[in-house]
């Protein structure tokens, strides 16, 4: 693997406008965004939505979300968008942060960025869609792992499409992502059945074949 588990601080973004980019291999979100699209649909109807809709996403996480350094630096977000907009629907993307080719690049993705810092940059109290996927960078610096799960459930609180993290190619780390994913399984599942707008992505297919580096996925 390259790149080896990041140490490095945080890079959170508060000015609309801004792009960085991070020591990030170039990577592909092919899985996670057939995972997506899936959730997305269930979400319209969990929310009804129309048969054409229109929509405001806000992509939420750390720099799988963000994607600096890929080809178009679009990942998932892109790809995404162009499938809904293909069937009818209209999808706004929000956020403070811009990243990517694409048109509609808006996203809050923050590079390296624990659920905590995530939480701290403030989420916009608007009807939206939260694409959420954070988690890893408390997995890779240990950070208060038995109330991760609990920490992100808190994040948003509107219609949610929360994934799992990917592996981490680490034999130390790896085990304890599978304990974060299975908590924040249960604790989606308690909400859901008390009625909340939350749908789950598994990522429990995604191989270490099918990683970048030791953190990010390339497929």
């Amino acid at each position: 693997m390259q790149d080896k588990l990041w140490s490095e601080p945080c890079q959170g973004f508060s000015l609309p406008g801004l792009i960085m980019s991070a020591d990030i291999n170039c990577y592909h979100f092919r899985y996670l965004f057939r995972m997506f699209i899936i959730s997305v649909f269930v979400v319209a109807n969990l929310i009804r939505l129309s048969s054409a809709w229109n929509a405001t996403f806000l992509p939420l996480g750390d720099s799988i979300t963000y994607v600096s350094l890929l080809t178009d630096g679009n990942g998932y977000r892109e790809d995404l968008l162009e499938l809904i907009t293909a069937r009818g629907n209209l999808v706004d993307y929000i956020g403070s942060i811009q990243a990517g080719t694409m048109a509609d690049n808006w996203n809050n993705g923050y590079i390296r960025c624990t659920i905590d810092q995530i939480a701290s940059s403030g989420i916009p109290a608007l009807k939206m869609v939260v694409l959420l996927m954070a988690g890893t960078n408390d997995i890779n610096y240990q950070e208060d792992l038995a109330n991760a799960p609990t920490r992100l459930m808190n994040l948003p609180n509107t219609a949610v499409i929360v994934s799992d993290i990917p592996l981490i190619a680490d034999d130390t780390l790896e085990p304890l992502v599978e304990t974060y994913n299975s908590g924040v399984q249960e604790l989606l599942q308690e909400r859901i059945s008390e009625g909340q707008h939350i749908v789950h992505v598994t990522l429990s297919d995604l191989t270490s074949l099918e990683m970048a580096d030791d953190l990010h996925p390339s497929a």
